[in-house]
């Protein structure tokens, strides 16, 4: 799993990371709105990719976060690198996520 700090529009008011998560085979995205104090739970405003294979597609995630933070070329490229090489999940993470998929429904 990668994780990428991508500064938003307003760094003062609010935070966003982009990563690939190679379990869940999709790009994921959160956006949460920085509290004032560092204790209390974050607001959060967007998560995207938190289902297996939900977003596959770079410019649909960047899309996505759009209203907070302009995804950056830089971490656009390593983002696709890292989706075209990724390793399929192991039997383990397959059947967990089958189950969880079942307990789920």
């Amino acid at each position: 799993m990668s994780r990428y700090d991508v500064t938003t529009i307003d760094p003062a008011g609010t935070a966003c990371v982009v990563g690939w998560d190679n379990p869940l085979q999709t790009f994921f995205a959160q956006v949460e709105r920085v509290m004032p104090d560092p204790d209390d739970d974050p607001d959060i405003l967007l998560w995207v990719g938190d289902r297996a294979s939900s977003c596959l597609d770079v410019a649909e995630l960047a899309e996505a976060i759009a209203p907070w933070a302009v995804l950056p070329c830089s971490v656009a490229k390593k983002l696709e690198t890292e989706r075209d090489t990724a390793l399929p999940p192991t039997r383990v993470q397959a059947a967990l996520h089958n189950i969880l998929r079942t307990v789920a429904s």
